[in-house]
């Protein structure tokens, strides 16, 4: 808008001032596609988490061991990790600058788990190919994400 040096004169506007709707930041398809895979994710993290402390003494002895062999740090790390992931794809999904930040230091609480777990877990769950396809998937989405962040989609 341009400014009038005469403080008495009325204001005015032209209509290339006015804000055309249609070039509101618009977001990819991807970042739909990964909110959804995190929402669907934190779900069914949660889930699982929830059906283990509830059907406890219903799993078979091998996965009991396994779960009475994690410490308390491993439960807080893999929470603290989905929160992450959820705080991540809602501001990624908003188009928001942090978005990158919170899914890098999840997806670093993940590997740090994943190697916690294939130095001092006797279980073969940290060495599948499952967990490191995971851990390979959340460092394109870290990577997708930075990427958005210095093209200025994410603001």
């Amino acid at each position: 808008m341009a400014v009038n040096p005469d403080p008495y004169s009325p204001p005015s506007s032209r209509v290339d001032d006015i804000p055309d709707p249609e070039e509101a930041r618009r977001r990819p398809k991807m970042v739909w596609a990964i909110a959804i895979f995190y929402v669907i994710g934190f779900l069914a993290g949660v889930a699982s988490l929830g059906f283990v402390y509830i059907s406890f003494d219903q799993l078979p002895p091998q996965v009991q061991d396994f779960y009475r062999n994690l410490t308390p740090v491993y439960y807080v790390a893999s929470i603290g990790s989905l929160v992450l992931n959820l705080a991540g794809a809602i501001l990624l999904f908003r188009l928001s600058a942090r978005a990158p930040h919170f899914l890098a230091v999840s997806l670093v609480i993940g590997i740090l788990l994943l190697l916690y777990g294939y130095f001092f877990s006797a279980s073969d769950l940290s060495r599948s190919f499952s967990a490191i396809a995971g851990q390979a998937l959340g460092l394109a989405i870290v990577v997708y994400a930075y990427r958005l962040r210095s093209r200025g989609i994410l603001a």
